[in-house]
């Protein structure tokens, strides 16, 4: 009985736990359930939410997927009509074999993305973001859920060119300032620049205004370690634009089409070791200023034209070979193109990994961009069985040089003139736009490099050309291109233009073709009106008033933006051609700044005193570090500078005084002065600080200012007698009495910046006489026998050797005392004297 009380027991146990399992099994199956309820109603509603999203934003997500889809050849879109294509090539890239290495994988990618997004040997990087978005392309075309592209969509359908990206800005000149781009930083007490030793400076007029003459400034106006390469983030500085879809399309096709185009190409980032032939800067700040410095004289030049137009009286229209009346360039509107090639899209600042956007800098300056690839790729060459041309083009120069002949394909401007960053456009190009305009036989003017220095060679220029845009034409180019037998010993065709740099690429085969395929389309220019380098056959040939276009050479003028000197062997018309170049340069920047930007905060005031005449007050001494650029650190007035307005300019033969007014002509010049200096009228007119260029060993002045233009014997005279004549403390001074007389009847050109000025018709004398208080050997820039024992002043210690009698113990003597010794034995104070330009310690 027991036992089998026990069975029941167990088997209501074992049943008792089956039904708790089965119903626990059941309620985590009723929670499943509903949160899979919960979850598809969330999921529904978060579907709905992100739907009317999109929908509202709809047009601005389509014009911004065409843009980063780059665009979409016309031929491409033949094909699909042709072919009756209905599904998406560009899906094909997915299929690229699996074994291959990732580097093989994005080659494929490149050439798949060539007949289906844009021409291009794309860089890896940018093939991956290409790649993703092109699938992604039809949804941009047909505006549906589709990924097929559908037939029949033509290029204007979805507006090929990129969209009017200024939108709609009826002046295109004005140009809001790129916001979160400088930080104001107080400049630091200057120290001491010293200059290389070198001959006796040349004797000039009192009244001489030559930019070369002026005072050398110090090492550096400010420790500003802010500037925008490094303290700003480019790609975060400037937003993307916004605009309307159906405005930018409709601009795109019809508003264009009477614009005269002026075109910028930046087909590769400035650190890429392939040769750059456009000029771009190499910073990203850099490539901003000059791009609003092309933009700038494009605005001015253009306006200058309608202005002659109008006070002229010309009213007439142009009439074309065939008879049509059409109107003339001065007329027209204009645009600025920047062509820039999909792998250039985003590259890095200098010295970081953070890339930036230059299509978004250039839209903030109101450039329309277009973003086209080469239209001439290494399989094209390979299937025209052109493979030593392949091979030399991407030695020379590279593909992507040839993405310039994209220019032919702009066919919504009558004429496009090609410029490069290296341009600097002087006077109005239109009397050659209305030749191009009125001969419908005229296909486009060009300019041809100067010979090269070796081989005395030379190619088309594609910095200045002027043509008419064809598609006919660019397919003519191309195919001869793909299809002219070259050879890299004899050229294109035999004529052996090829023997330059660029020679494999556009500008040896433009030559070639303007020349020998088609020299009835094509007319020649004269390159020192239309392309003036600064150089001697341009200068001895072409004045300055007849020059259109300059164009600026590293190894001649020197890049503005680096603050260059002028070269010591420079002849007249070659310093002169320079520095109007460079103060083209900053004229035009001049004049952005204060005509064409929108710009409320503090902008940087033109404090530079180093080559006025040539820099406008944007250069504070010689080098790059010298440059005051437009966007990026402030650096602040200092107290002891004086900034008057650069146009003011003072009649010829007199100067500018602190008050910013001009001397009168009979007036002495003196009186521009600051107070407690000494005037120098020869050989150049100098205000100098009397406690500069003599102490004593412990670094106490010799000299002051008595305030009659004098210097005197100052209150450390007495301390000891380095500053007596008779000591021969200072090599190049002898005889009796003390140095502050010689130091009034001594002639200098050059001196430190903290001791002195220059007055000049343009800038006022401005010096910090605080500078180098807390090192005053910095003020002696006269050489001393303790220099000379410390092997200082080569320059003078060879000066004394060669010049001077007795001289021999120079080479003999190593302490201060023997140095002295050594000088008394001389005894020549006329030989000693004729040594004081090398015995300065700023001589040059």
């Amino acid at each position: 009985m027991m036992l089998h009380r026990q069975k029941i027991e167990v088997r209501h146990a074992y049943f008792s736990r089956r039904k708790r399992n089965q119903l626990q099994t059941i309620n985590k199956r009723t929670k499943r359930r509903r949160r899979l309820r919960v979850a598809i109603v969330a999921g529904l509603l978060a579907y709905l939410a992100v739907s009317v999203f999109f929908d509202s934003v709809a047009n601005h997500s389509v014009e911004r997927k065409l843009q980063q889809c780059i665009q979409i050849p016309e031929a491409f879109f033949r094909r699909i009509e042709q072919e009756g294509l209905d599904h998406n090539p560009c899906n094909s890239i997915e299929s690229v074999e699996a074994g291959s290495s990732y580097e093989e994988q994005s080659f494929y990618a490149d050439e798949e993305l060539t007949r289906c997004v844009f021409r291009s040997d794309c860089s890896q990087e940018v093939s991956r973001h290409l790649v993703k978005r092109c699938t992604t392309l039809s949804d941009v075309i047909s505006e549906s859920k589709s990924r097929n592209l559908k037939k029949g969509y033509s290029l204007a359908e979805i507006s090929v060119r990129v969209l009017e990206l200024n939108n709609g800005n009826e002046a295109p000149c004005l140009t809001n300032y790129p916001t979160h781009l400088e930080q104001p930083t107080r400049a630091l007490t200057e120290p001491n620049y010293v200059i290389g030793s070198g001959g006796k400076a040349p004797v000039e007029d009192a009244y001489n205004d030559e930019d070369h003459n002026f005072l050398l400034p110090p090492d550096k106006i400010g420790d500003v370690s802010n500037v925008i390469d490094e303290a700003v983030n480019l790609y975060d500085s400037f937003p993307q634009r916004s605009y309307d879809s159906d405005t930018a399309k409709k601009a795109a096709r019809n508003e264009t089409t009477s614009s005269i185009g002026y075109i910028l190409p930046l087909d590769q980032c400035p650190e890429w070791d392939i040769e750059d032939c456009s000029g771009q800067p190499q910073k990203g700040r850099d490539l901003y200023e000059a791009s609003a410095i092309i933009k700038s004289q494009i605005c001015d030049v253009t306006e200058i034209a309608a202005e002659r137009r109008r006070l002229g009286g010309h009213t007439r229209k142009l009439e074309t070979s065939n008879g049509t009346m059409i109107a003339p360039a001065a007329e027209r509107n204009y645009q600025m193109i920047a062509l820039v090639h999909p792998s250039a899209i985003e590259c890095p600042i200098e010295g970081y990994d953070t890339p930036y956007d230059r299509v978004q800098l250039l839209q903030q300056l109101n450039f329309n961009v277009e973003i086209l690839g080469h239209p001439i790729t290494e399989s094209d060459l390979i299937a025209a069985g052109q493979i030593v041309l392949r091979d030399s083009v991407a030695d020379d120069v590279g593909f992507r040089d040839l993405m310039k002949l994209q220019s032919w394909g702009l066919t919504l401007h009558p004429v496009v003139v090609m410029l490069n960053y290296d341009r600097q456009l002087k006077e109005p190009l239109d009397d050659k736009i209305d030749l191009l305009l009125a001969n419908d036989m005229l296909k486009g003017l060009y300019v041809l490099h100067a010979p090269d220095s070796i081989t005395n060679d030379f190619g088309v220029d594609t910095g200045m050309m002027i043509i008419k845009p064809s598609k006919n034409e660019l397919v003519k180019i191309t195919e001869a291109y793909k299809y002219t037998n070259y050879s890299k010993f004899d050229g294109w065709n035999g004529t052996n233009l090829h023997l330059h740099k660029g020679g494999a690429g556009l500008s040896g085969f433009l030559r070639y073709y303007f020349e020998n395929v088609d020299p009835d389309g094509y007319e020649k220019l004269d390159r020192c009106i239309f392309a003036h380098d600064g150089g001697k056959e341009c200068n001895s040939r072409v004045p300055p008033e007849d020059i259109k276009t300059g164009v600026t050479i590293e190894g001649l003028c020197g890049n503005p933006r680096d603050c260059p000197y002028d070269h010591p062997f420079w002849e007249e018309d070659q310093r002169q051609a320079c520095e109007d170049q460079h103060r083209k340069y900053f004229e035009s920047r001049y004049k952005f700044e204060q005509d064409f930007w929108n710009k409320d905060t503090v902008t940087q005031e033109r404090i530079g005193l180093f080559k006025p005449k040539s820099f406008l007050g944007y250069c504070t001494e010689p080098g790059p570090d010298g440059f005051l650029p437009m966007i990026g650190s402030v650096i602040e007035t200092p107290e002891w500078v004086v900034v008057c307005d650069y146009n003011k300019k003072c009649p010829e033969g007199s100067v500018k005084k602190r008050d910013c007014t001009c001397t009168e002509l009979e007036e002495d010049p003196c009186a521009a002065c600051p107070e407690n200096t000494i005037c120098q009228t020869e050989p150049t007119l100098m205000c100098i600080h009397c406690e500069c260029g003599f102490s004593d060993l412990q670094g106490l002045p010799c000299c002051m200012s008595n305030g009659n233009n004098e210097c005197e014997a100052s209150v450390h005279f007495f301390h000891g007698d380095e500053c007596q004549t008779r000591k021969n403390f200072f090599p190049a001074f002898g005889g009796e009495g003390n140095v502050c007389n010689l130091l009034n009847a001594m002639f200098r050109t050059h001196i430190p910046q903290g001791c002195g000025c220059k007055p000049s018709s343009q800038i006022p004398c401005s010096f910090d006489d605080t500078w180098g208080e807390s090192n005053r050997s910095e003020k002696n820039f006269i050489c001393t026998t303790y220099d000379l024992a410390m092997g200082y002043c080569e320059a003078c210690k060879e000066c004394l050797k060669v010049g001077c009698q007795n001289s021999g113990c120079i080479d003999r003597s190593f302490g201060d005392n023997e140095f002295q010794n050594c000088l008394t034995d001389m005894d020549s104070e006329e030989c000693r004297r004729d040594c004081i330009p090398e015995c300065s310690k700023t001589a040059r």
